[in-house]
């Protein structure tokens, strides 16, 4: 064992007598290197002892900011705004280095720690966009923006006034008074709201559900009105809070005259195609197309058929398959218009 014991000590003692340098990257021989431009502190080992200094950081050139978040809250949480000051080689500068910074055009003068310097500062009240800024001597970094928001949570509206009933079929345009926070700040283009009404049908509790947008700081919607009777109530809903409540009349649109119902058998189907129309209204307009029309139609000695369908280009058709000896039919029409009851002795046959 004694052979092998002396071959270790004299490959280690030449180690011992060589010069090395210990930074905060790692051991490196000793003599010119890449990395002596690097601040810090920086050992060196010499004939078995050891030595060490602190390199010192240059005079601060480069200006990094750093902005978080970039979307407050007016009268919400605080933002913070940090900067990063660095010398020509890319080291972080000596603490206490003055840092001017500015957001909003409110200067406040940090020192650095680390190589950095942060301040939190407040959104304020007035919803926008602003600006920051991060500045040493002679040098300044670039310009970041950020957003303050309006407080949503604190939105306050009410619907505007409409006291023209809405007509039914027609499409009518839902709109409040502008939305604003707690602060006056009108709320931003884009936010989604809804407008709940609330009615009955056929004796039962019912929803429509009109979607909104604001433009302008104003919440609008288009409403289509076509199952809901004469009245029912709004509900403004943004940000999952109610914030108003209004009357909607329904005005049911009035037929301009007689609505007609024509039958055409086809003699290669036996078939025959029932049209009603044309859906006219006294307010001079027709239906739109898709307005729901329901048929109940009783072929002689049968029992009823429903029927749905629905406008198109002023007119509804539906079929109905029934031999000659169903005839007459007894057609009953419910729409938009009303309920119109006709009866269809034979109708006219064409051929295919």
């Amino acid at each position: 064992m004694q052979p092998m014991v002396i071959f270790f000590l004299c490959m280690s003692s030449p180690a011992l007598g060589q010069e090395a340098v210990c930074d905060a990257f790692g051991i490196r021989a000793a003599g010119p290197s890449p990395r002596e431009n690097w601040a810090g502190w920086e050992e060196k080992l010499a004939s078995r002892t050891i030595t060490g200094s602190v390199v010192p950081a240059g005079v601060g050139l480069d200006v990094l900011i750093y902005l978080g978040a970039k979307s407050l809250t007016a009268g919400g949480k605080t933002g913070q705004v940090a900067a990063l000051v660095l010398d020509e080689y890319g080291n972080l500068v000596f603490d206490g280095t003055a840092v001017t910074l500015t957001t909003n055009n409110q200067a406040v003068i940090r020192p650095t720690q680390n190589g950095i310097a942060a301040r939190r500062f407040s959104p304020g009240t007035v919803s926008g966009q602003y600006h920051a800024g991060a500045a040493i001597t002679g040098r300044q970094s670039t310009r970041e923006e950020y957003e303050v928001q309006p407080d949503l949570s604190s939105m306050t509206a009410m619907w505007r006034d409409d006291p023209v009933p809405i007509r039914a079929e027609d499409m009518h345009l839902l709109e409040t008074l502008p939305l604003v926070d707690r602060f006056g700040n009108r709320t931003l283009d884009g936010v989604g709201g809804e407008a709940i009404l609330i009615h009955e049908v056929v004796g039962s509790p019912a929803v429509s559900l009109v979607p909104l947008v604001t433009v302008g700081g104003i919440a609008q919607g288009q409403l289509l009105v076509r199952d809901m009777p004469y009245r029912a109530e709004a509900h403004l809903v943004v940000n999952q809070q109610t914030l108003a409540k209004r009357a909607v009349i329904v005005a049911r649109p009035a037929a301009l005259g007689p609505l007609g119902v024509t039958a055409v058998l086809d003699a290669s189907t036996a078939a025959t195609q029932l049209t009603v129309g044309p859906f006219l209204t006294a307010a001079g307009y027709t239906l739109n197309d898709g307005s729901p029309v329901t048929l109940i139609v009783t072929p002689e000695g049968r029992e009823p058929l429903r029927l749905d369908a629905w406008v198109f280009e002023g007119t509804a058709k539906v079929l109905v398959l029934a031999d000659s000896a169903d005839y007459p039919l007894d057609v009953e029409v419910t729409s938009a218009l009303g309920v119109v009851r006709q009866t269809i002795a034979v109708p006219q046959e064409v051929s295919r």
